[in-house]
């Protein structure tokens, strides 16, 4: 499982040089379609080359309109706490976020919502809660859900988004512990990605993209700090208030014995012997941290 984290770094490093070669001219949304495909291509040998076998082990089963009721105003809840992360990223990176989507406020608002919203939420969370996730949960589920937040949020390739992403990852995987199915985490990965598709379609009406790049351009480390401040309270309410609807969803579908379990790290007699730490895990961490570090300070 390792090895195929390492050959999505690998294929992470080398997607950029390749795509300039063969594909010169692709629009922006072939562009976020091709980077989520890419990232899947490693996990399709995978899976083909091991015969399906990790697909026994998903944990995927339809949930209950209440439950869906209650991710989503969980997803809602995360967005305060992603924001404040994302806001205290920029204090030492750049926001690499808007950069990558500038150009797509005036598109069309369905294709916006299918390519940033939907096509990530489903294919990242196959890929990292569904087939990482669960490859390497036999060593531990909290042990493993902070390897595969860790190795979700350094895919990202940049500082600003590895943090939030390596706090949603760990986050998400729980979900899907406490929900007993990998589509839990599809739902509020899906609002806090539409919550960008929103924003883009408010600023676009708002003023033109040429004026919000002229912003964001001259935005100080004291707007960040204020807004830091600002946003401290909501997003410790909103994020205090997100840990109650975890419990409800827990208690709701039963979970409550096996997350007990879990947090209270009663599941080491699963994971005995078992080491989520390889040479190859090891190695792909240092060369994403390193290509992050010198993108971010020397590039």
């Amino acid at each position: 499982m390792n090895r195929l984290y390492l050959g999505m770094i690998l294929t992470a490093l080398a997607a950029p040089y390749l795509l300039g070669i063969f594909f010169t001219e692709l629009t922006l949304y072939q562009s976020l379609a091709l980077s989520e495909f890419i990232y899947l291509v490693p996990v399709l040998i995978y899976i083909l080359s091991t015969r399906g076998q990790i697909l026994n082990q998903l944990q995927v089963r339809l949930l209950p309109v209440s439950a869906v009721l209650m991710l989503i105003l969980f997803g809602i809840l995360l967005l305060p706490v992603v924001t404040w992360l994302n806001l205290f990223s920029m204090l030492f990176s750049a926001n690499h976020v808007a950069g990558n989507l500038s150009g797509v406020g005036d598109n069309s608002f369905w294709q916006n919502l299918f390519y940033i919203a939907i096509l990530p939420a489903a294919a990242e969370e196959f890929m990292f809660r569904g087939i990482y996730f669960h490859g390497i949960r036999p060593a531990g589920i909290l042990k493993g859900a902070l390897v595969s937040g860790l190795c979700f949020g350094l895919l990202h390739m940049n500082i600003n988004q590895f943090i939030y992403a390596f706090v949603l990852g760990v986050v998400f995987a729980l979900l899907v512990e406490a929900a007993g199915s990998v589509t839990a985490s599809m739902i509020p990965h899906f609002i806090v990605n539409c919550s960008t598709v929103l924003a883009l379609a408010v600023s676009g009406q708002m003023a033109d993209e040429e004026e919000l790049s002229q912003a964001a351009e001259i935005i100080s480390r004291q707007d960040i700090l204020r807004s830091l401040t600002a946003y401290t309270v909501i997003a410790v309410v909103c994020g205090a208030l997100a840990v109650c609807v975890f419990v409800w969803l827990v208690r709701h579908c039963g979970r409550t014995e096996h997350m007990k379990q879990v947090l209270l790290r009663e599941d080491r007699k699963a994971g005995r012997g078992g080491r989520v730490w390889t040479p190859a895990l090891v190695l792909a961490v240092v060369l994403a941290a390193a290509y992050m570090v010198a993108v971010e300070y020397f590039l």
